[in-house]
């Protein structure tokens, strides 16, 4: 149903009702590089109609099994759901089809600032590879080779690099022990975190940081 127009749904035993604001749905319809102003406007036919989709009612009963949650795994959960409800929709009964090109060698520039956007968005907490190739209108495998394509190193090379250099400008500060730090930049523990920067700088995080000092004490 389009809410924008006049309607009246009748309450179901057993009914879920999901509503999908026009936001998300302009976010996924820009995965199709879709030039309608309204992605409403391409399910206009779809409206209305009585559908028996597997996929709807699949996503429909995973969002019900969370329903009586309320923590932030649970909400996040949902969000994705509505983002997969929307990209299905879209896709399947919108009045357009996919228009993007696929990525020849590399990324398009938008490709790659929502990609790297989404990934620096990130750094805190673990990040779903098919989430960001979504976002970017492509399958998980074709994005992952355009984007070491285009910058020369895969997704978790990228994001692993941009965890270190957070991770040294919160050292600088040095008013955070290594384990909140670590955490802070999303590795698994102060362990963890370790082994990371000990093999992307030949030094210990705690050596590191001792040389950050010594030169400023120098300074």
């Amino acid at each position: 149903m389009d809410l924008r127009q006049p309607h009246a749904i009748a309450v179901l035993p057993g009914a879920v009702h999901i509503a999908l604001h026009s936001t998300l749905l302009g976010e996924i319809a820009a995965c199709f590089r879709s030039s309608r102003a309204n992605p409403l406007d391409a399910l206009t036919e779809a409206c209305g109609r009585r559908l028996t989709d597997a996929t709807i009612r699949d996503l429909a009963l995973r969002a019900c099994a969370t329903v009586d949650r309320t923590d932030r795994g649970a909400t996040v959960f949902r969000n994705q759901l509505g983002r997969a409800l929307a990209a299905h929709l879209l896709s399947t009964y919108a009045a357009f089809v996919d228009a993007a090109e696929p990525a020849r060698g590399g990324l398009a520039p938008w490709q790659l600032k929502r990609a790297q956007d989404r990934m620096r968005d990130a750094l805190a907490r673990s990040l779903s590879l098919p989430s960001v190739a979504a976002a970017c209108g492509l399958s998980p495998s074709h994005f992952a080779r355009a984007f070491r394509c285009s910058t020369g190193v895969s997704p978790h090379a990228w994001l692993v690099r941009q965890r270190l250099a957070r991770a040294k400008d919160l050292m600088r500060a040095q008013d955070l022990s290594l384990a909140d730090i670590a955490l802070a930049c999303g590795f698994a523990d102060q362990s963890h975190f370790t082994r990371v920067f000990a093999r992307e700088e030949a030094m210990s995080p705690g050596r590191w940081r001792r040389s950050i000092e010594r030169d400023s004490a120098a300074c």
